[in-house]
């Protein structure tokens, strides 16, 4: 519409007419711009400081490689699922990223924080990623399932917005925890002890 109205003006003002567009049509389009805009740097950012704070506090490049991954996994499957299904990336849709990024790095410095301290007691690496394995997993499971499930009532919302934040809330949650998992599942192949 704003195309189509800027092809008139253009062709019936000259340029020595100053003519301004306003009304909500022309704010929303200026605001998806920002929004947009200022999610990519945000989520660029918070990524980059994950890592950043995660390599500092473990010593570990491969910490925090480890701690990032399954965030960023997560972030592209929700912003996948949103393109794919066309939901709109509003203010709603827009904080889950920031949910997703909290939530994810929780799962995974959870996780190498425990396998940490089964190496300090002196256990072998593959008895501490077991040990591990068997001691998380079911807390993430749980914890994923209980704020997937709470924020499930917002899909029966009057309000869209808030009914696709439910939904994507309840998907950040499973990716979340799935990428945790498969990241933790891959230690089983590439960790030798001397990498945490």
């Amino acid at each position: 519409m704003i195309e189509e109205v800027e092809k008139v003006i253009t062709k019936h003002f000259s340029s020595d007419a100053r003519v301004v567009l306003t009304d909500p049509p022309v704010v929303f389009v200026i605001m998806q711009k920002l929004i947009v805009k200022g999610q990519l740097q945000n989520l660029a950012l918070a990524i980059l400081v994950i890592f950043i704070l995660t390599v500092i506090l473990s010593g570990s490049l491969i910490y925090g490689m480890f701690c990032t991954i399954p965030v960023s996994l997560t972030v592209l499957l929700n912003f996948g699922i949103m393109g794919w299904f066309n939901i709109p990336l509003d203010v709603a849709s827009a904080l889950i990223a920031s949910v997703a990024i909290g939530i994810g790095v929780d799962y995974a410095i959870h996780f190498f924080n425990r396998y940490k301290e089964e190496l300090a007691i002196g256990k072998s690496a593959p008895e501490a990623v077991k040990i591990t394995l068997s001691n998380t997993d079911r807390a993430i499971v749980y914890n994923a399932a209980a704020v997937g499930l709470g924020f499930l009532v917002l899909v029966f919302s009057s309000m869209p917005p808030l009914a696709r934040f439910g939904l994507l809330i309840v998907l950040t949650m499973f990716f979340s925890g799935a990428a945790s998992m498969k990241a933790r599942q891959s230690c089983r192949i590439i960790m030798d002890g001397n990498l945490l």
